[in-house]
C-alpha cells in the first residue's frame, strides 16, 4: 500500500539493514501494528508487535510508539490509559527484532502526579541520554485540557530517569491557544545540527483544524528551549488538513525526513501518512 493510504497517527519511522519501518497509533488503539518499505512509498504491513492483552500494561488509548535502538536491542516507548491510577503512563518494552514481539521492561516506566505520554528518546554526542515526554491533566476549575513538554537525562541502561524532570513548553502563542478548552504541546521530537539542538512539537486537539507544528532551539539538551516564531510552522492548508505529531529521521541516503499524520479529510477524524523532505538552512526548519 502507498503511504498515504496507511491510516494511523503519531507516526514513526526506523531504518534496520537497509528497510524502514513504520509505527503509531492505530484507530483501534489497543496496540501497535508495523508496516516495512524499502523506498519510503510502498508499504507491506508485518504485523502487531504488541498488543494489549499481551501487555498486561493499560486498558486503552494505546498512543504514540517510538522505537530506540540501544546496544543491539530494540526498545519501545508508549504510553497506555491505566485503570488504577486513572492516568496515560509511559511504559518500556524491548525485543531482538525490528518487528517484535515486544516485552515490557518497565510498566510504568516512571511515575508522577499527571498522565505521561509522547515519550522521545535522544542519544547526544557524548552518549548521553535524554527523555523528552508531555504531561498532560484536566483541571476541573477551568474545564481546560493541559499539555506541558519536558525532558529529563535518562540512565545509561534506560532503567529510569537520571536527575530532575525539566520544564521545557507549554501553549503560550495565540496560534497554540485558540480553544477555550485545551492549552496543549505535545509530541516533542529532537534532533542536533552543527551546534544546535531542534525540538519539534504539536500543538491544539489533534482532531481540531487548529492542530499544527512548531519548533523551539537550545544550545543544550535539557534546558535553554526557546521558540523560533509566534506562528505556526506547518498548519492546515487548502490541501493539508491538521498536520502534527511528527518524527524525524534519516533515508537510507543520509537525507533528513520528517514524517507526521494528518487528516485525510478535513471533518473527519481519519489521520494518514505524510512524509517529506526536510532541510535545515541557516538555522531554520524548512520542509522541500
Amino acid at each position: 500500500m502507498k503511504t498515504n493510504e496507511i491510516y494511523m497517527g503519531d507516526p514513526f519511522i526506523y531504518t534496520h539493514e537497509n528497510t524502514y519501518y513504520l509505527i503509531g497509533t492505530t484507530n483501534e488503539m489497543e496496540g501497535f501494528r508495523a508496516y516495512k518499505s524499502g523506498d519510503l512509498e510502498n508499504w507491506t504491513e508485518t504485523g502487531w508487535i504488541l498488543r494489549k492483552n499481551d501487555t498486561g500494561f493499560g486498558s486503552r488509548c494505546f498512543w504514540a510508539p517510538e522505537i530506540f535502538i540501544h546496544q543491539g536491542k530494540f526498545y519501545l516507548t508508549y504510553s497506555a490509559f491505566v485503570e488504577s491510577t486513572q492516568k496515560l503512563q509511559m511504559a518500556l518494552a524491548v525485543s531482538e527484532s525490528p518487528t517484535g514481539p515486544f516485552h515490557n521492561l518497565y510498566a510504568p516506566w516512571f511515575t508522577n502526579d499527571k498522565g505521561t505520554i509522547d515519550g522521545h528518546i535522544f542519544k547526544d554526542d557524548d552518549g548521553a541520554l535524554y527523555l523528552y515526554f508531555s504531561m498532560n491533566w484536566f483541571d476541573p476549575k477551568t474545564g481546560i485540557n493541559n499539555g506541558e513538554n519536558y525532558v529529563s537525562k535518562l540512565k545509561k541502561d534506560l532503567s529510569g530517569l537520571d536527575g530532575e524532570i525539566r520544564f521545557v513548553s507549554r501553549a503560550e502563542m495565540d496560534w497554540e491557544t485558540p480553544m477555550p478548552n485545551n492549552r496543549c504541546n505535545e509530541g516533542p521530537t529532537v534532533i542536533k545540527h552543527g551546534n544546535d539542538y531542534y525540538m519539534t512539537y504539536s500543538a491544539n486537539d489533534t482532531a481540531s483544524d487548529k492542530y499544527g507544528i512548531g519548533y523551539l532551539k537550545s544550545k543544550h539538551p535539557a534546558d535553554g528551549w526557546e521558540k523560533v516564531s509566534i506562528e505556526p510552522w506547518l498548519t492546515t492548508t487548502d490541501n493539508l488538513f491538521s498536520p502534527g505529531h511528527n518524527s524525524i529521521f534519516k533515508d537510507l541516503h543520509g537525507n533528513l525526513k520528517i514524517v507526521f499524520h494528518s487528516l485525510a479529510q478535513r471533518d473527519k477524524f481519519e489521520r494518514i501518512v505524510n512524509i517529506r523532505n526536510l532541510a535545515i538552512e541557516n538555522g531554520r526548519l524548512s520542509i522541500i
